[in-house]
């Protein structure tokens, strides 16, 4: 079988079918001139191309047939190999991955754990303060507040109703200087205008009123300015507090008069001293011009 061992083995699957395709067509020619009987064997196409015989070419083709299936096994075989490599690189990188995404997750979620439970304890501190701020306000009979730029009330907490007439809750929306009278309320809003967003700016406001029952009372409003977002920006509203000094502006208004009667009398006794002085000086110059 030379044509099995030559090149024609090694070939391509191409150059196999051609080769098979041929070994058929004279397998075809030599069943179709069979030799003569009692006679000399007619030398057909094909015998003459072909050196073997029928058998040989029958032999030809199964050896042709087994040649090309087992090279189809062996590349039917690489191809299940690469395959089954491939799959499993496929399913150690989708294993690598499935950990590490649920290594992240969990620590995703830790993290969202522990974020959520910062929030939670800031929420409570933060509602700790100002339920502590607004029992404080109300003993001290003061009130926080917050306005916007047109002076309208959009955080209250603390003793407004008895100059108001309104609860805390109510008051929201409402101008802050409403409970003024409207000389002190134009000086008011006229001194909140001119508060800067420095730092160390404060106004400081005190003006007499009117309780809703009807008794005088002295507040003084104390305010800052709220910044804006961008530093030097014009102020968004103004925080403060309103405290009742009605005791200590009473306190002044009886000290003021002992105050004057005190630095008239001390501005008195200082004039007798001087002219004594002016006299003593006189008379000792005289008395050293007549020696």
């Amino acid at each position: 079988m030379a044509i099995l061992a030559g090149p024609a083995r090694a070939a391509g699957l191409e150059s196999l079918q051609q080769e098979l395709a041929a070994a058929d067509a004279a397998w075809e020619m030599t069943r179709a001139c069979p030799p003569k009987p009692g006679g000399a064997a007619t030398v057909t196409t094909a015998d003459a191309g072909d050196p073997g015989t029928g058998s040989d070419v029958a032999r030809l083709l199964a050896d042709l047939r087994r040649a090309l299936g087992q090279r189809h096994l062996s590349r039917v075989a690489a191809l299940e190999d690469r395959s089954h490599r491939l799959l499993a690189t496929m399913g150690l990188a989708a294993v690598v991955l499935a950990a590490l995404f649920v290594a992240v997750s969990s620590r995703v979620l830790c993290s969202l754990r522990t974020i959520e439970a910062s929030e939670e304890r800031a929420r409570r501190r933060l509602a700790q303060d100002e339920e502590r701020f607004e029992q404080l306000a109300r003993l001290s009979g003061d009130w926080l507040w917050e306005i916007d730029l047109r002076g309208r009330y959009t955080y209250i907490s603390g003793a407004v109703e008895p100059y108001s007439g309104l609860a805390p809750a109510a008051c929201l929306g409402r101008p802050l200087a409403g409970f003024l009278p409207a000389d002190a309320r134009g000086r008011w809003e006229a001194a909140l205008q001119g508060l800067s967003c420095e730092p160390t700016a404060v106004l400081e406001f005190e003006a007499w009123c009117r309780r809703v029952d009807g008794k005088d009372a002295c507040v003084r409003l104390t305010a800052r300015a709220l910044p804006g977002p961008v530093p030097g920006d014009a102020p968004v509203g103004y925080r403060g507090i309103c405290q009742d000094v009605t005791d200590r502006a009473r306190d002044r208004m009886l000290r003021q008069p002992e105050s004057g009667r005190r630095t008239s009398t001390s501005a008195r006794r200082s004039g007798a001293n001087d002219g004594a002085g002016r006299r003593a000086a006189s008379a000792a110059k005289s008395s050293f011009l007549a020696r």
